[in-house]
């Protein structure tokens, strides 16, 4: 179905964890500067690893993550999940997409290919954060600023 627009977006609480230790994830958010300067190393991430199998959202695309966890916070707080459930911090609230000339591999590339960036649904990432001041969710809202390119008219 994707396959019949020139540019899809799939954004909200995908659900996806960190399959890693609570204490690791905490410790490493705790001795991380943020917004970090490169992409977070998301090995251990189940999103990651799906789209790098291919095995759902076939062709979607992610861009680099710099801000940390986005879930589970204690609501009203800056502090992860207290409760007696102890969940492990993760990126469940992100923006994928999936443009109709979009090459494989965004989230490696550090530049694009100059003859992409003119082609009907090509989309380039410019900004993808958080916002970790908004305390009213466990969840930390993401916000992206992306830029695409689309012809004008209608589809027949």
């Amino acid at each position: 179905v994707t396959q019949n627009f020139d540019c899809v977006f799939w954004c909200g609480d995908l659900n996806f964890r960190m399959a890693q230790p609570r204490e690791e994830i905490i410790q490493w958010v705790t001795n991380t500067c943020w917004p970090t300067e490169t992409a977070v190393n998301l090995s251990n991430d189940q999103l990651r690893m799906v789209l790098n199998e291919g095995s759902v959202l076939r062709g979607f695309e992610e861009g680099p993550i710099t801000f940390p966890p986005t879930y589970k916070y204690d609501p009203g707080t800056q502090t992860f999940d207290s409760s007696s459930k102890q969940r492990t911090p993760s990126y469940t609230d992100r923006i994928l997409f999936k443009g109709k000339t979009q090459p494989r591999g965004y989230m490696r590339r550090v530049s694009h290919e100059s003859s992409n960036l003119h082609k009907d649904g090509h989309i380039e990432c410019l900004v993808y954060d958080s916002v970790p001041s908004i305390c009213t969710s466990d969840h930390k809202p993401v916000w992206g600023v992306f830029k695409t390119t689309v012809r004008p008219g209608i589809d027949t």
